[in-house]
């Protein structure tokens, strides 16, 4: 009875999932149809997840909208896997066409094609070469990623149209290629993605894609953390018996780092093979971020590094070589990472409260710090879901809090310590002048009493030779006397006084 039960269960569930899938899945069979109503407000529609012609080869005569494609296969997404070319070996050319319809409303309007891609592209709109997305020559190609860069164009009427693509990538087509198959192991094949959207004009778009490109942010955030890497590095110099210096410059310059990969893969147009090795080292420096991080939380509050730290620092490894090698196919790198870094604001956490209860001086700054750096993760994933309506500038301070929260706090932190040690310092300093000036003033009386007590010696001698020199230097001889005389005076000079007659 439990198992027909569970399996009505089962069975009812699938239904729905059918039924709702129908309902609110887009058939791709059927050619997409661009409407003001799906366009309105700065909407977008992605087009890689629909359904593509796609052919494997390379015929500049596959470009005209009239070229009978009903025999190619289709492909959705647009993403050239081993299972999608015969063979498993990619030639490194390959077309893609995509039919489409413009509503009657939108005729003469002005589009923007956002594109991205590995490897080199051409874009043909009905048979006209719209873009070139990189270089494609005979043999190879030159890879640029356009990062969203829009395609500008303005079909001449309403109706069917077809966007052809033709993408080369080379790379992937030795088998002997070891950077090819790094990526092919990776999850990363040569594909496209690409969405549209409306546009009033080609100015229009560029300017919104410069300011969504924009890195004055990213190259303020930069150099706030640059800043402080050296500034700490260079107080760590003049002062290396303060380690927590070093190692919270480690952490700058790591966080700086990571930044400034994770900027060039946002907004750069580099090649498939560089933007992964920027990935690669930022996912390194945030690991090194968490480490160095544990180290300076180590070294200001406690003796040593401990081994809960060299442990923690062994997952983090791990899971960058876990990265590197199989650039997170296996899922490996996001579980031993998302374990590093749980581990890692625990234990964090953990030695602040330490701190606070044994009362380490400042420890409240830190605390401080990670619950500004908590509310601005809270924002976040407020707006991320949306759940609740507030306003742009509130993300835009949280996305500064988020970023500055902690390396501020540190910093605040560090400064306070070296204007406190500079403080006892001072301090210290005015009570050696003070014990300094004591010890000259009694070396001054000392040697004044010194003078003064060879000035009396000397008068006491004197004195003393004076009286012996008063005194019979022989006895006198008699006949049948004996005679005795003797005197020693008290200290240097006597009262006494003797004499023959």
């Amino acid at each position: 009875m439990a198992q027909q039960f569970f399996r009505k269960i089962l069975l009812t569930g699938f239904l729905l999932l059918t039924i709702f899938s129908r309902l609110f899945a887009q058939d791709a069979s059927q050619p997409l149809e661009l409407t003001a109503e799906g366009l309105a407000n700065g909407k977008q529609i992605a087009l890689d997840k629909l359904a593509w012609k796609y052919q494997l080869g390379d015929e500049l005569s596959w470009a005209n909208p009239n070229f009978d494609d009903s025999g190619w296969e289709t492909l959705t997404p647009t993403a050239i896997k081993p299972e999608n070319v015969p063979g498993g070996k990619w030639n490194g050319r390959a077309w893609f066409r995509l039919h489409f319809k413009i509503n009657e409303a939108l005729k003469n309007n002005t589009f923007a094609l956002l594109f991205r891609q590995t490897g080199a592209s051409e874009i043909y709109l009905d048979g006209e070469k719209i873009a070139k997305l990189g270089i494609i020559t005979e043999t190879s190609e030159y890879e640029f990623n356009p990062n969203g860069l829009p395609v500008i164009f303005r079909p001449e009427s309403a109706g069917e149209h077809v966007l052809a693509v033709r993408l080369s990538n080379s790379r992937f087509a030795s088998p002997t290629n070891a950077g090819a198959r790094w990526l092919i192991n990776g999850g990363i094949y040569p594909n496209f993605s690409a969405a549209v959207k409306l546009t009033s004009d080609a100015a229009a778009a560029m300017l919104e894609y410069a300011n969504r490109s924009s890195m004055r942010i990213g190259v303020f955030f930069i150099g706030v953390m640059l800043a402080l890497s050296f500034l700490h590095f260079l107080l760590y110099l003049f002062y290396r018996a303060d380690r927590a210096n070093l190692f919270y410059s480690f952490y700058a310059l790591a966080f700086s780092i990571n930044l400034i990969c994770g900027n060039l893969r946002t907004f750069g147009h580099q090649s498939v093979m560089s933007s992964v090795v920027l990935r690669v080292i930022a996912v390194a420096m945030l690991g090194a971020m968490f480490v160095s991080l544990l180290a300076f939380l180590r070294t200001a509050f406690e003796a040593n590094l401990g081994r809960i730290f060299w442990a923690i620092g062994g997952v983090w490894l791990v899971a960058i070589v876990f990265n590197a090698v199989y650039l997170n196919n296996l899922g490996a790198f996001s579980i031993l990472s998302n374990i590093a870094i749980f581990l890692s604001f625990s234990y964090s956490i953990f030695l602040v409260a330490k701190a606070l209860r044994f009362k380490k001086t400042d420890a409240w700054i830190l605390l401080l710090g990670v619950q500004i750096f908590a509310l601005g993760m809270l924002s976040t994933l407020i707006n991320q879901f949306s759940l609740l309506d507030l306003p742009g500038w509130f993300f835009e301070i949280s996305e500064f809090a988020l970023i500055l929260a902690v390396p501020i706090a540190v910093s605040v932190f560090l400064a306070r310590h070296v204007a406190r040690t500079n403080r006892d310092l001072k301090t210290q300093l005015v009570q050696v002048e003070t014990l300094s000036a004591q010890k000259i003033e009694q070396e001054r009386r000392s040697a004044e009493l010194h003078a003064e007590n060879e000035r009396r010696a000397k008068e006491l001698e004197e004195a003393r030779q004076l009286q012996l020199s008063m005194l019979p230097k022989k006895l006198p001889n008699i006949a049948g006397l004996e005679i005795a005389a003797y005197m020693k005076p008290a200290t240097e000079v006597g009262g006494e006084y003797y004499d023959f007659h």
